[in-house]
């Protein structure tokens, strides 16, 4: 379980301008903390981590997309969990949560593989949902489809798959609707390097949100060696 008075990866000092490099490790550490700061509770807060850098590591937008998400649903993250009572999954905000929808849509996955689908309404930078499905299939041995508009995406056993790796990236999905499939036509995106460049402001905002995570420092927690400063053991 990760520690909330621990610091999370050194970021730029404030003379810094452009772009920051950092590692797929530091990506799933900033983004599980940033998550916790704006609502998530840890267990869902490492599923965003963990989904920010599966994306980053394809070459794709997760930590860009996290800081979208976190800037949406930011202090109301129940109003964007999935209500899954109908034939079409809604929230009581005006979209979904994209970690939320992954990790409900993974719970069922088997229900996918076996010829179910699920449909859900408006869903906030659906990429974010595509790790979640991919390593369902892994598990499964099976290949799901995520379509809604021109987003439009195949979750493999050996990664993602898709024609137009620019719609990808769309910002919000009107509807998704998740099926199995037995082909899958497209590109197959293979992971990268280790090393992902961000703009640094874009990692100034995660670590913004990182912040709130942190217990406020106290006379006796600097004896004990609390507080600021600290190496991250995560």
């Amino acid at each position: 379980m990760s520690d909330p008075t621990i610091q999370s990866p050194s970021g730029p000092g404030k003379d810094v301008i452009g772009d920051w490099r950092v590692s797929l490790a530091e990506i799933d550490a900033m983004g599980r903390k940033a998550a916790r700061g704006a609502g998530f509770t840890w267990g869902m807060a490492e599923e965003a981590g963990r989904a920010a850098r599966w994306l980053a590591a394809y070459r794709l937008p997760g930590p860009e997309a996290l800081v979208a998400v976190l800037n949406e649903v930011d202090a109301a993250v129940p109003e964007h969990a999935p209500r899954i009572d109908g034939d079409v999954w809604h929230c009581n905000a005006e979209a979904l949560c994209p970690i939320a929808s992954g990790a409900a849509l993974s719970d069922r996955a088997k229900t996918i593989v076996q010829g179910g689908s699920f449909r859900l309404g408006p869903v906030i930078w659906p990429v974010l949902v595509v790790p979640f499905l991919c390593r369902a299939a892994r598990d499964l041995d099976c290949a799901m489809t995520l379509r809604g508009g021109d987003f439009l995406v195949h979750a493999t056993s050996e990664g993602p798959v898709a024609r137009d790796w620019w719609a990808v990236t769309v910002p919000l999905s009107r509807e998704l609707l998740v099926t199995r499939i037995m082909e899958t036509p497209g590109e197959l995106r293979r992971p990268g390097s280790d090393a992902h460049v961000l703009p640094v402001e874009l990692w100034r905002r995660l670590d913004h949100f990182a912040q709130r995570t942190y217990a406020p420092a106290t006379e006796a927690s600097r004896r004990a060696g609390a507080g600021a400063g600290l190496i991250d053991r995560d």
